[in-house]
């Protein structure tokens, strides 16, 4: 049988095997960094009105959570790793020293390893930074990380986070912008728009107000929500179950679709088009609301449930 979303099995393959090709690469090119350093530092920077904050690094875990109005308190355990002690040592009492945070008017950025004469990707001495930041409420925050788990609670701002290999978790902001390569995400409390995308991991959303995007290459999408009138969610899967958990009253049409797998309804609904792959339908009196699912291989359920801020 032909499965459709057959593009999504392309980048299931190449989600699983480039890992492997990847760290057969990085143990045959790089020398065994077999020395490790580790310190800290801490930073508080005044602020009269909430501020841009933009992260970038190579490897490490990022939380930021809301704090004090008025400033940004930034501490942070970090790791220098190489084959020489000396040099990381000297790299290391650098950090600690001048720690790599740039500030320009309401602009902080976290990423300058230059100054140590550290290249984030082809230096031989690498650098491992977590990351506990306190930030005003509405502080617009941008983060990625190469390895590394990020999580984001109650900004009530814009936020877009990026990893290669973690998880991402959002709670209580105004919206989110998430991509991962391979980890799990989960998103609660959003006030506008999601747009979630990952290569191999499953979502779950929960209590959310606008417009969702929702696609993973390998994994489950879960959803506990209202979907407000005027709303469209789009929910996509190569190989996973899609499971939606809607609030009592929801009106929306809907067109579902998998290439191998079942769809079924426990919630009141019309039906206006059914095959064995496709069900169209609404739920509801003259919906404004429109929810899509495709799934290349995997179940669809839409039910009624008590939603619930549960993260």
């Amino acid at each position: 049988m032909k499965i459709a979303n057959t593009s999504y099995l392309i980048t299931i393959f190449l989600t699983l095997s480039l890992p492997l090709s990847y760290s057969n690469f990085k143990l045959s090119c790089k020398p065994n960094l077999d020395k490790i350093v580790e310190d800290e530092f801490q930073k508080e920077i005044s602020v009269s009105a909430p501020p841009e904050l933009e992260i970038n690094i190579s490897q490490g875990n990022i939380n930021i959570t809301r704090g004090n109005d008025k400033e940004i308190k930034i501490s942070s355990r970090f790791k220098v790793l190489g084959t020489n002690e000396e040099e990381i040592k000297l790299s290391a009492e650098k950090i600690k020293k001048d720690p790599p945070i740039d500030i320009k008017n309401n602009k902080i950025k976290i990423d300058n390893l230059k100054k140590y004469n550290i290249d984030r990707w082809f230096s031989k001495n690498k650098v491992v930074i977590d990351l506990d930041i306190y930030a005003p409420v509405k502080t617009t925050f941008a983060a990625e990380t190469g390895i590394g788990n990020i999580n984001v609670i109650s900004l009530g701002s814009n936020v877009k986070a990026k990893t290669g290999l973690g998880s991402i978790k959002i709670e209580n902001a105004e919206s989110a912008d998430v991509k991962t390569g391979s980890g799990y995400i989960k998103i609660a409390g959003i006030a506008n728009d999601v747009n979630v995308i990952s290569g191999k991991g499953s979502i779950e959303l929960i209590m959310l107000s606008g417009n969702i995007n929702a696609k993973t290459g390998y994994g489950d999408i879960t959803v506990n929500s209202k979907i407000n009138e005027g709303k469209k969610w789009i929910l996509d899967i190569g190989l996973g179950n899609v499971e939606l958990k809607l609030s009592p009253k929801s009106m929306f049409s809907f067109s579902c679709v998998t290439g191998l797998g079942k769809i079924d309804f426990k919630i009141k609904c019309e039906i206006t088009e059914k095959t064995d792959k496709k069900v169209e339908g609404k739920v509801g009196t003259n919906p404004t609301s429109t929810i899509n699912i495709k799934v290349g291989k995997g179940d669809i359920l839409i039910e009624e449930s008590i939603v619930s801020m549960n993260i």
